[in-house]
């Protein structure tokens, strides 16, 4: 299982035998937004646990991370929140291996996480019509026909 987190978004893909079995990716919700790279990176372990529960309960697998600190994750000695002692919680029914995996190589999680960051740059760039119509009038090859149009 490889995961990634992104300032909106979080990703992941299971695979076996280096074949993908399935994918996740969510928008971050407005109140995560402002969790730290960490606190991300932890969610999108216990979400895509969660999400992918009924095909890794029971069952040995490698959990490739790309955030440096989340080695630490199995020998926290002290948990900070509740928020962490509940995840921490959960990750212990699974028993998987920790592998660290550079950003550049988790290509397929990082782009997942970046999904809703497209989708979000793709809604933002769509204006309304009555903006459009409001720009006729500056087009050099539409203002012609726009002020004959205007003016019948």
């Amino acid at each position: 299982m490889e995961c990634d987190a992104s300032g909106i978004g979080i990703g992941a893909v299971l695979s076996q035998e280096k074949w993908p079995v399935a994918y996740f990716s969510e928008k971050l919700s407005d109140a995560s937004w402002s969790w730290s790279t960490y606190d991300k990176e932890f969610y999108i372990v216990f979400r895509t646990l969660k999400h992918w529960e009924h095909y890794l309960i029971g069952k040995v697998f490698i959990l490739y991370y790309d955030h440096q600190a989340f080695k630490y994750l199995n020998s926290q000695k002290r948990i900070n929140s509740n928020m962490h002692a509940r995840w921490t919680t959960f990750l212990q029914k699974f028993p998987f291996k920790l592998v660290q995996k550079s950003g550049v190589q988790n290509r397929v999680a990082d782009a997942l996480s970046r999904r809703a960051t497209l989708l979000t740059m793709l809604r933002s760039e769509l204006i309304g019509f009555e903006e459009l119509k409001e720009q006729y009038v500056d087009d050099e090859d539409f203002a012609k026909a726009w002020s004959k149009v205007q003016n019948r």
